[in-house]
């Protein structure tokens, strides 16, 4: 993930390191998540769960979500959820809210902050306590909660480690030029994207809706450009 960059041409600059750095690391959240639902599952209830069947699957919306923001010079962020399907997000929510110690209506809602660097300068983008605020369309805020907080009391399991890995073990995530990151970020309570007001950072800059396919999202994540990034 550290590798010195290589560039043929000034134009690609942000394109290598960012699919290098995006296949890696979505790859590795999928399975982790993955394995750590069935593992949390099992142990708690000594068997596999039952299979979803194959209308979980054919329920994924065409259309994604996301929530776009500068915050930097140079620097983006979006705001979109894991898996873009209900069941699945409000699966995560359960696990990962368990192994916080935050049940039933104390249940976190996760999501995920991708921040792209175009600039030349290692960004550092807060990710703690009201880092970011959702707002609903009856007022009702929900500020980010601190994950490295929580995970400051927690010893141990599949699920507090996975989020360590991931990075929410720290209330800042610290971005090389050139390249990308995608860091856990949690809420009090879930606020669907697509219903959402506005989203804002805590000195109270807004973000963007942007709606976009599956398809543009999942190229954006695995291969983005200067040009593509621009037209978030």
């Amino acid at each position: 993930m550290r590798q010195p960059i290589h560039h043929r041409s000034p134009r690609r600059r942000v394109e290598r390191p960012f699919a290098t750095a995006v296949l890696i690391g979505v790859t590795s959240a999928v399975l982790l998540f993955s394995g750590l639902t069935l593992v949390t599952t099992w142990l708690r209830e000594r068997r596999l769960p039952e299979p979803h069947g194959f209308d979980s699957f054919a329920a994924l919306p065409a259309a994604v979500d996301v929530w776009v923001g500068d915050v930097a010079p140079g620097v983006k962020g979006v705001l979109a959820t894991d898996w873009n399907q209900p069941a699945w997000d409000a699966r995560q929510d359960d696990v990962l809210s368990e192994a916080l110690g935050r049940r039933d209506g104390d249940a976190l809602a996760f999501a995920s902050l991708v921040v792209f660097n175009t600039s030349t300068a290692t960004a550092r983008v807060p990710t703690g306590e009201g880092s970011l605020v959702l707002r609903d369309t009856a007022g009702a805020v929900a500020p980010a909660v601190s994950l490295s907080r929580l995970l400051a009391g927690v010893e141990g399991g599949s699920a507090a480690t996975t989020l360590r890995l991931l990075g929410a073990g720290r209330d800042e995530v610290e971005v090389p030029a050139g390249r990308m990151v995608r860091v856990p970020v949690a809420f009090p309570r879930r606020v669907p994207l697509a219903d959402a007001a506005a989203v804002e950072r805590a000195d109270g800059s807004a973000f963007r809706r942007r709606r976009m396919t599956q398809r543009e999202w999942a190229g954006l994540l695995q291969s983005p450009s200067v040009d593509a990034l621009r037209d978030l």
